[in-house]
């Protein structure tokens, strides 16, 4: 079974990083997921799923009973394609991790070894992640 990011991830990733940019989302954070939903016109699984990449980037904090919450610009780490996202000065593993899998084949599945470090299963299965991806998220490089 295939989880790449699809067409649907990705437009939901753009349409919320462009009303974050604009700061459409006040203190108050976001609104419940099936409203969220709604209100883009998407299914919940392809919310859920661009919330899990943009937590994974630290542009949203999720957490139980005060809901989802929208980070300060200055500790998101990554730029989505097409919105304003503030990218960090130094080369960052995680941004090239992010870039590769939002194309890759089972995008969902590379993205979920490499953020538990199995960075060797990472290169079996997706040999054409760029090194970028590992360099200063890999020990084993230095």
């Amino acid at each position: 079974m295939s989880t790449s990011t699809s067409p649907f991830v990705t437009k939901v990733l753009e349409t919320l990083m462009t009303a974050i940019s604009a700061g459409a989302y006040d203190e108050d954070g976001l609104p419940p997921q099936d409203v969220l939903a709604r209100d883009l016109n998407v299914s919940r699984a392809s919310l859920r799923e661009a919330i899990v990449i943009l937590r994974f980037c630290n542009v949203l904090s999720v957490r139980p009973k005060t809901g989802t919450r929208v980070n300060p610009k200055k500790d998101w780490n990554w730029n989505v394609k097409g919105a304003q996202a503030v990218e960090r000065a130094e080369p960052n593993p995680a941004v090239a991790a992010i870039e590769f899998a939002l194309d890759a084949d089972e995008g969902l599945d590379f993205l979920h070894a490499w953020f538990y470090g199995d960075f060797d299963v990472c290169r079996k299965e997706w040999p054409d992640a760029p090194e970028a991806c590992y360099v200063g998220a890999d020990p084993s490089l230095k």
